[in-house]
């Protein structure tokens, strides 16, 4: 579902940077990469989603934000 919204979104996006004036066109090649990790990422996931144990994940998932949110520390102060 999330491949259709931004399928939608894209040619949206090309449709009214035709009538606009300036360069408003969606990067597809960004775009098309992005969904194909995202297409692979889904079926991965949902192949592999009943297997983990449930600790690993959570601790995966709160140490990639405090690694996020680190990241965004040292550049708000440097």
């Amino acid at each position: 579902m999330a491949f259709v919204t931004s399928a939608v979104g894209a040619v949206t996006c090309a449709l009214l940077s035709l009538a606009a004036t300036g360069s408003g066109a969606p990067d597809w090649l960004l775009g098309l990469s992005c969904a194909t990790g995202g297409l692979i990422g889904e079926h991965v996931g949902a192949r592999l989603q009943p297997r983990p144990p449930e600790r690993g994940p959570r601790l995966l998932l709160a140490d990639l934000a405090a690694a996020v949110g680190a990241l965004y520390a040292v550049q708000f102060t440097g």
